[in-house]
């Protein structure tokens, strides 16, 4: 299942400053870091004062702890 979720597109909704709501696609290999620096760069944000939160911290708990401690897993599968 992890392979087919680095293999496909990903919709996420996106809440702005301000509480707007937006909808983005974004690839499942894509690192979340491209994807903090990309979501900012379209709607004229400061990356840097910003951060990625996960809404359902249930999937793929495991992949994104090993992530966290220095694995090489891809976190973006959400």
């Amino acid at each position: 299942m992890e392979e087919y979720l680095l293999e496909r597109e990903h919709a996420l909704a996106v809440v702005l400053p301000g509480g707007l709501e937006k909808t983005a696609q974004i690839h499942g290999s894509k690192p979340v870091m491209d994807i903090l620096v990309t979501l900012c760069a379209l709607n004229h944000l400061n990356p840097s004062e910003f951060t990625i939160e996960l809404q359902k911290p249930n999937l793929l708990q495991s992949q994104l702890s090993d992530w966290s401690h220095g694995a090489s897993q891809d976190p973006t599968e959400t």
